[in-house]
């Protein structure tokens, strides 16, 4: 295993290389956010434990939109053991991501379209 360090580079060399990962380690007390986002889109697992405020917790609300909420840990312990299982067996690694590519696909998260149409019939009724 390695951690690689990237210089800056164009967004879509950035996604290009987020996907060539094999997991995604959240920061605990202020999340990812929008990296944790690019993350999910390019089918990286994230791990992340959810946090009492709203900078901690936006990972947490990712993964569940994507129904993943096994990958949300309770607390440090937790988040240790889930990724060294994910970082050990590669099956559950390999299942994982296949899971989160099904979910991807399905969730609304990333269904641009449905969730500016949605957005639009709100603001139509809020100015109704």
């Amino acid at each position: 295993y390695k951690l690689v360090f990237w210089n800056h580079c164009e967004y879509r060399k950035y996604l290009m290389r987020m996907s060539a990962a094999d997991l995604f380690l959240d920061t605990i007390s202020f999340n990812a956010g929008a990296t944790a986002n690019d993350a999910l889109w390019c089918g990286v697992p994230l791990i992340t434990i959810m946090g009492e405020c709203y900078h901690s917790r936006m990972s947490g609300s990712l993964l569940a939109s994507v129904q993943m909420e096994e990958l949300i840990a309770d607390n440090l312990s937790n988040y240790e053991e889930l990724a060294i299982r994910l970082g050990c067996d590669k099956a559950y690694l390999k299942a994982t991501k296949a899971k989160l590519m099904r979910n991807k696909n399905a969730s609304k998260l990333f269904d641009t379209s449905t969730m500016v149409s949605e957005l639009e019939r709100t603001y139509k009724r809020i100015l109704a």
